[in-house]
């Protein structure tokens, strides 16, 4: 009975270390959730729902996941470039939580909806989509939104 005491006791305290590990990765939603949330497009937005937000909340975060690059070249009005192929999980949860309502850009790319479901993952609420599926097409809103090109260089 002995020659079984140790390795279970060493399994346990494996087990509790493992489990207790700070940073360890954990879902907020469950796959069966997340597809509901997803499946009811609560997250994207509307340039005119945007305008709406941004004349409420003083706080709100414009986030171009697009390369610094594409966000050099042009960028809507008062956006931040936080690049989605330079974050990592900490920096995205310290810059999402940063703010009471952050909507993402990501150009054409699906970039922004994947960040989304991250950011729903990490339970960070708040966090919207900017709807631009509709870009080149007649009377598409996102043509009336003009985009700049970055005269002073990178963004914080």
């Amino acid at each position: 009975m002995k020659n079984y005491l140790l390795p279970a006791i060493s399994l346990i305290l494996i087990a509790l270390i493992v489990t207790g590990i700070p940073g360890k990765d954990s879902f907020e939603h469950s796959a069966a959730d997340l597809l509901d949330i997803v499946s009811h497009h609560d997250h994207i937005i509307t340039i005119e729902k945007l305008r709406a937000i941004e004349n409420q909340d003083e706080d709100l975060a414009l986030v171009d996941l697009r390369t610094r690059r594409e966000f050099l070249n042009d960028h809507l009005p008062g956006a931040i470039n936080f690049p989605a192929d330079e974050m990592n999980l900490k920096s995205l949860q310290d810059f999402l939580s940063g703010s009471s309502t952050s909507v993402l850009f990501s150009g054409q790319s699906p970039t922004a909806v994947q960040v989304w479901i991250l950011s729903a993952q990490m339970g960070i609420e708040n966090v919207f989509v900017l709807d631009t599926c509709a870009i080149g097409t007649p009377g598409d809103e996102l043509s009336t939104f003009e985009f700049i090109p970055d005269t002073k260089g990178l963004s914080p």
